[in-house]
């Protein structure tokens, strides 16, 4: 969640470039096996959800801010960043969805004397690619990274994916999808804050020219955007203060509909940073209600 920037934007509409019409099949999506689709997904394409009384993730309610949770496809580890400053990405684990998280580590290798964010991964848990101001003059941008498996230690980070996609802006809020090969992050603009996408061919391409998500910029401001595995349902915050929204489509090279809010997940002040579980029954995001910024968390009712 970053936001630099509040101006009126003009809604308007993009072509799609590089994207294969995804329609929702049964079977293996991307690497993610059928058993981890769900279907909570179907009670999403029928408007807001209705969800369980928001908590707080009390075990990782560190004394530093927390933003941009990221859960693994297994359902069972979870990434996110903390810090005040300087914020870092840290790995969490949990047995089972009824169990607590154990004790956050930092990804060291990932670790630089600036802020790094907004961690995602393919679902072979392979590659990531982060948001990081190590970048220097440009602001975030974003940097990709692999590892030889689960366990290994990830690779330094690599700008050179992204030669199409850094700008002057701020690149933030990103997005991989399990395959790898789209993208979907935040830029700040003079003219407000959108939604983009790009995407490759394969994983050793660098990512084509970017354009905005088709559907989105109903808002001035919009960031963090998260979408199901099959890209038909997108949660993302807008405005200020910043509150949850999702929107939805038919197929993948389609507009999304108009947005609507999550108001069961909704709190005073900031709610932001969705993080969906690979079956779409469980969202984590970050909020402020408590007094400080903290991971909480809601299940989607049948």
């Amino acid at each position: 969640m970053r936001i630099l920037s509040l101006v009126v934007l003009c809604t308007m509409a993009c072509g799609r470039l590089g994207f294969e019409n995804r329609l929702e099949t049964d079977g293996a999506i991307d690497g993610v096996p059928d058993a981890l689709q769900g279907d909570c997904w179907a009670v999403w394409k029928t408007g807001a959800p209705r969800f369980s009384t928001p908590v707080p993730v009390a075990e990782l309610a560190l004394p530093d801010k927390q933003g941009n949770p990221w859960l693994a496809p297994d359902g069972r580890t979870l990434y996110f960043d903390s810090g005040t400053g300087d914020t870092e990405i840290f790995r969490t684990t949990r047995a089972a969805r009824d169990m607590p998280f154990g004790t956050p580590e930092q990804i060291t290798e990932l670790t630089s004397a600036v802020e790094d964010t907004s961690f995602s991964m393919t679902a072979d848990n392979t590659l990531a690619v982060i948001s990081s101001s190590r970048g220097g003059a440009s602001g975030f941008d974003l940097f990709q990274t692999q590892r030889a498996g689960v366990g290994a230690v990830f690779d330094p980070v690599d700008a050179t994916p992204f030669g199409n996609v850094t700008s002057s802006e701020n690149e933030f809020d990103s997005f991989l999808t399990p395959d790898g090969l789209r993208l979907y992050y935040a830029q700040s603009a003079p003219t407000g804050q959108v939604i983009q996408t790009t995407s490759r061919q394969q994983r050793s391409d660098v990512f084509r020219l970017p354009q905005r998500l088709m559907g989105t910029g109903t808002f001035a401001v919009e960031a963090d955007p998260k979408l199901d595995l099959h890209e038909l349902v997108l949660v993302f915050s807008a405005n200020i203060p910043l509150q949850l929204f999702a929107a939805v489509r038919g197929v993948s090279d389609q507009d999304f509909g108009t947005p609507f809010a999550l108001t069961d997940l909704a709190g005073p002040g900031h709610d932001a940073d969705p993080a969906f579980s690979p079956d779409g029954c469980e969202l984590f995001w970050i909020s402020d209600r408590g007094g400080d910024r903290d991971l909480y968390h809601a299940n989607v009712i049948p």
